[in-house]
C-alpha cells in the first residue's frame, strides 16, 4: 500500500501556510503549472553570506592585504608568462624563417646545374660567410658570451 500526496488531507493548505510552491492543476488533461514562492532569507547560503560580510567588515585591513598580495602574485605570474610567450614567438619566427629557406633550397636543388640555382647557392654562401664574420666580430668585441661548451 503506497501512500500518495493525495492521501494526506490538507496538503495544499499546509503548503499555502508555509509559503511553499503552489501547484495549479486544471482538469487533469493539462500539465500542472507550478508557481514558485519567494524564498526566505534564511538557510545555509544566506548564513554563509552573512558570515562572509561580517568577516569583511571586521577584518577589512587583513583582507585588503591578502587581496593586494594576490594581485602582486598575479602581476609577477603575468610578467613571467609574457616573457615565455615572447620567447615562444621568437622561436616560431625563427622556425618559419628556416622553413622558408629550406623550401627555397629544395626548389633550387631540383635542377642544381641551372644558372638560377648556381646564383642562389652563391648568394647563400656569401650570406653564410657574412653571418659567420659578424658573429666572430661580436665574440671578439665581447658583446656575446660564448657557451661554456664552446670555450
Amino acid at each position: 500500500m503506497a501512500l500518495e500526496m493525495t492521501d494526506f488531507v490538507g496538503t495544499d493548505r499546509v503548503n499555502a501556510e508555509l509559503g511553499l510552491d503552489d501547484v495549479e492543476s486544471g482538469d487533469g488533461s493539462e500539465t500542472p503549472v507550478i508557481h514558485s514562492a519567494i524564498r526566505p532569507d534564511v538557510g545555509k547560503k544566506a548564513d554563509k553570506k552573512r558570515k562572509l560580510n561580517a568577516t569583511v567588515a571586521s577584518d577589512g585591513d587583513s583582507l585588503a592585504l591578502k587581496e593586494l598580495l594576490a594581485v602582486e602574485e598575479a602581476v609577477v605570474a603575468t610578467k613571467e608568462k609574457n616573457v615565455s610567450l615572447k620567447e615562444s614567438l621568437l622561436i616560431q619566427q625563427e622556425s618559419l624563417r628556416v622553413a622558408a629557406l629550406n623550401s627555397r633550397i629544395a626548389f633550387f636543388q631540383q635542377c642544381p646545374d641551372s644558372e638560377a640555382s648556381k646564383m642562389f647557392f652563391a648568394m647563400q654562401s656569401k650570406l653564410f660567410l657574412a653571418e659567420m664574420e659578424e658573429e666572430n666580430r661580436r665574440l671578439a668585441d665581447g658583446k656575446v658570451e660564448m657557451h661554456p661548451s664552446d670555450k
